[in-house]
């Protein structure tokens, strides 16, 4: 019984972390047209969220009706319970084997309540993902490729102001163009969605080429990342120097689904 019960208590806890990162997914994949790396630092942001913090932002986003936001607030209590108390609360009934089946029936109905929602989260997820043309199935095949977990990447948190070096152009493995921003600490970054995006690619610095418009502006000081944008891929970045933006626009197809973005430096 013992036994049992652990195994219990383990998949439940198991589930909370299916759940946990499940809800991040589904936020990720909510934000349009985000890029494979751009994911990679999301997820590593909301990695660092409470779970409170991501509660509000599944409200604000809307993911959930009514009776779904109940759902996730009754999980919030149970992922905390059993994280920091479940066995506090239940030290009596664990310790008298008369009493045990009682804790062993209440994590069995608690594990049936997180497969529900769990599978809820899941679904909508799959959802988003085929709205935007990805299969989940096959980047689950990619991951099982390797022969342990990929550890999470790691991603320096913007400032609401930076010191920027240098921009300058490189040519992706795609055979496009694309901006290279240099930050005072060496750290290099493109575009994103909605400003600048840690790029942790390895870079030859000798393909890194100067922008003509750019000459003799840099260091810029209290420059702003994160420019407001009336849309995704769809804003300017002040350069504070001779009246230069760089323009940030999407490229879509005749689906009118997003491809690729271009950009040009000027007044």
């Amino acid at each position: 019984m013992t036994k049992e019960i652990f195994a219990q208590f383990g998949c439940a806890v198991y589930l909370c972390q299916c759940i946990e990162k499940g809800i991040m997914h589904l936020l990720i994949v909510s934000t349009p047209n985000i890029t494979r790396d751009r994911y990679d630092e999301l997820l590593y942001e909301k990695s660092q969220l409470t779970f409170g913090q991501l509660k509000r932002e599944i409200k604000q986003m809307n993911l959930f009706l009514s009776d779904g936001l109940i759902q996730i607030d009754r999980f919030h209590e149970i992922r905390d319970r059993l994280a920091h108390s479940y066995w506090w609360d239940r030290a009596v009934e664990f310790s008298k084997p008369e009493l045990q089946p009682l804790v062993l029936k209440e994590l069995i109905e608690i594990i049936e309540f997180l497969e529900i929602l769990n599978e809820s989260a899941e679904l909508k997820a799959r959802n988003i993902l085929s709205k935007n043309g990805a299969n989940l199935e096959e980047l689950v095949t990619e991951m099982l490729k390797f022969e342990s977990t990929p550890p999470m990447r790691k991603f320096r948190k913007l400032g609401k102001t930076e010191t920027l070096l240098m921009i300058s152009k490189y040519r992706n493995a795609n055979g496009g163009e694309i901006p290279i921003f240099e930050l005072e600490d060496h750290t290099l970054w493109t575009v994103c969605e909605n400003g600048l995006s840690q790029f942790q690619k390895d870079i030859n610095r000798n393909e890194l080429f100067e922008i003509d418009k750019c000459r003799d502006i840099f260091p810029i000081r209290q420059f702003n990342p994160r420019s407001a944008i009336s849309a995704n891929w769809h804003y300017d970045l002040d350069l504070k120097r001779n009246g230069l933006k760089m323009k940030i626009r999407p490229v879509v197809g005749d689906d009118n689904r997003f491809i690729t973005f271009r950009w040009r430096v000027e007044k």
